[in-house]
């Protein structure tokens, strides 16, 4: 249930209940508990929205740079001087590296809080694209990969994480359905943004802006993230 419909739902079950003059003291007492509980059903929901959105906006730039990049990538290391087979092992060492950090970021993250290792991540990304614009040979590349593959870990291990913190049980496949909504929307607007930037301003200068928009998406991360460690254990479905 989103919070507009909590909002109807509310304000109507409050309309229907009207108490007559000869109510005992109790019954109205009942009626100001119910009053309280439905105020804070509704805050309760608008919060969890807030915050699923907060997540969204935090991670949107982010893909919009890696729709932006990962369009023209492979033509990018071609261009370094790597051979096809060579550019399938850039794609892989990023693969290995993720594949070996997920778990550590997992657990660093139920210790620590999502927040740090999401910064951590959006910042590994904004290195990690300002190394590319600086490359100069395909082979400086592998290292690149490895810091972005366990950025994309990082990431990984802690958004859909923090979505179930504060999402009770019941609206998890909302959240999380808007969530990966962002994705797709970044992969929308990122490859026609990468092709026109790199057939106009050339690879180095794409990068580059990347690097930018995603220093924004560090800070709106550093600001707008504020969920806590701690699941939700009631619903507001």
């Amino acid at each position: 249930m989103n919070a507009p419909l909590c909002v109807a739902v509310a304000v109507q079950r409050h309309a229907t209940f009207s108490p007559s003059p000869t109510m005992s003291s109790s019954v109205t007492c009942n009626h100001h508990n119910i009053d309280l509980k439905w105020i804070l059903f509704l805050s309760r929901c608008v919060t969890v929205d807030r915050k699923v959105y907060a997540i969204c906006v935090c991670v949107f730039p982010l893909m919009i740079c890696s729709g932006i990049i990962y369009s023209i990538f492979a033509l990018y290391v071609a261009e370094l001087g790597a051979s096809k087979p060579e550019i399938g092992v850039v794609y892989t060492i990023g693969s290995v590296a993720g594949a070996a950090a997920a778990p550590l970021f997992g657990r660093l993250s139920d210790k620590v809080g999502r927040k740090p290792i999401m910064l951590l991540s959006m910042a590994t990304f904004t290195l990690a694209f300002f190394l590319y614009s600086l490359a100069d040979n395909y082979r400086h590349v592998y290292f690149i990969q490895v810091m972005e593959g366990v950025a994309w870990a990082a990431l990984g291990a802690t958004a859909v994480a923090s979505i179930a913190d504060i999402v009770p049980s019941e609206r998890r496949g909302e959240a999380i359905g808007a969530y990966n909504t962002t994705w797709y929307l970044g992969w929308v607007v990122g490859p026609v943004m990468g092709g026109l930037i790199a057939e106009n301003l050339g690879f180095k200068s794409l990068f580059m802006i990347c690097s930018s928009i995603l220093l924004l998406g560090s800070l709106l991360t550093a600001t707008l993230l504020k969920q806590p460690r701690k699941p939700l254990s009631k619903s507001c479905a």
